[in-house]
């Protein structure tokens, strides 16, 4: 079963879902950002309609990005191996088009948007309230609010680089190895960071002793 190629519509489908979820995460992000920067800067909500309009523009982009190489205008998925398909190498700027330059122009964005927020609110929090183990809310906020991104962005660094690397014809096996074993780590990084700073970690000690 593992060595068994895929057939092109396996292939187009694959393909179609990663780019698809790989564009959502990252505009869900900037999403996220936006209603944080209404919520503290307008000190404004969202209402419903509002919410649900922005839903449907977040899926369109990326939806949008995920359907270009089915419609055979020189973009395509690809399975270089047969295992798995994912945007095509060839021409090299693809890849950079559809996932890289729109993850990192929307990751500029989102710094901005948060630097935004932390400069807006540096009277009322300190250093020591994005380190802190303490579980007073303000601790809590301000811990989440920085990790979370800063972690998605740092793991999205070395999987940029490698493809850098691979579109001007080298291949470095270290940069390789390190886009596959951090790349998928951003769920498992995030558990680790709700862990230590929503106050859970307390708890359990409170509980224990």
């Amino acid at each position: 079963l593992m060595n068994r190629k895929l057939g092109n519509i396996e292939c187009q489908f694959q393909g179609f879902g990663i780019e698809l979820m790989l564009q959502l995460s990252t505009t869900y992000m900037l999403v996220m950002s936006l209603f944080l920067y209404h919520a503290t800067i307008n000190n404004q909500e969202w209402n419903r309609v509002t919410e649900a309009f922005i839903h449907f523009l977040t899926w369109c982009l990326p939806t949008f990005l995920a359907i270009i190489p089915l419609l055979n205008a020189g973009i395509s998925y690809k399975a270089p191996d047969g295992q798995w398909c994912w945007v095509d190498t060839d021409p090299v700027w693809a890849r950079f088009l559809l996932a890289y330059g729109y993850n990192w122009f929307f990751i500029i964005i989102i710094l901005i948007i948060r630097f935004r927020v932390w400069y807006s609110h540096t009277r009322s929090i300190t250093l020591t309230d994005f380190f802190s183990v303490n579980d007073n809310s303000n601790s809590i906020l301000w811990r989440q609010l920085f990790w979370y991104p800063l972690i998605w962005i740092l793991l999205w660094i070395p999987s940029t680089i490698n493809r850098v690397v691979e579109a001007t014809g080298n291949t470095v096996f270290i940069l390789q190895l390190s886009q596959t074993a951090f790349f998928p780590l951003q769920g498992a990084v995030n558990a680790v960071i709700f862990f230590f700073s929503s106050g859970v970690l307390n708890e359990i000690k409170d509980e224990r002793y």
